[in-house]
């Protein structure tokens, strides 16, 4: 008796999505709202060489991290030499959807008019295709950056996952 010849490939379909932004308690982290834009989340920085590790912290609507609920972490090592690595981690086996991540040396990317933006899709950095992931991780090389760097890093976090499988494939015998 033969069956199939190929492996279910298994999707997720998320079931409560909600945006989550990097941040860090102190100076180091200033608030949109505060800053005049129209979303709540953080811009980080400035930050010389070094390594951070930041909380990301979903549902705080108020710009206020006590009001929001921490889901991950990023780690974000920049090296003398220019480069850099960002590494998202989900607590408590939430998964991710999409990550963006600006890192530049203005405290916002702009837009294509000039104009500040806090817009994740507009990150110049994404991975759109993560569903189902609990980690996802950046590089760049040596001389992408120089000097203080600021960064915007943002998830789509989905705390109930539903596991799915689809076939790849037909069989290629009958029993």
């Amino acid at each position: 008796t033969s069956g199939p010849t190929s492996s279910p490939t298994e999707y997720f379909i998320c079931e409560e999505a909600e945006s989550a932004f990097a941040y860090k308690e102190g100076e180091i982290s200033s608030s949109f709202l505060t800053d005049g834009l129209d979303r709540w989340g953080w811009t980080l920085g400035p930050l010389g060489p070094g390594e951070y590790t930041f909380s990301v912290i979903s549902g705080a609507d108020s710009g206020d991290a006590s009001s929001g609920e921490e889901v991950a972490t990023l780690t974000f090592v920049y090296r003398e030499d220019g480069s850099a690595e960002a590494t998202f981690t989900s607590l408590y086996g939430i998964a991710f959807e999409e990550s963006q991540i600006y890192v530049g040396s203005d405290d916002y990317p702009l837009d294509s008019q000039g104009d500040r933006t806090v817009t994740p899709g507009l990150f110049p950095y994404t991975h759109e295709e993560i569903s189902g992931k609990t980690s996802d991780m950046y590089t760049w090389g040596a001389g992408s950056f120089g000097g203080d760097i600021y960064i915007i890093a943002h998830v789509v976090t989905c705390g109930e996952v539903t596991p799915t499988a689809s076939p790849t494939g037909s069989p290629t015998a009958t029993p």
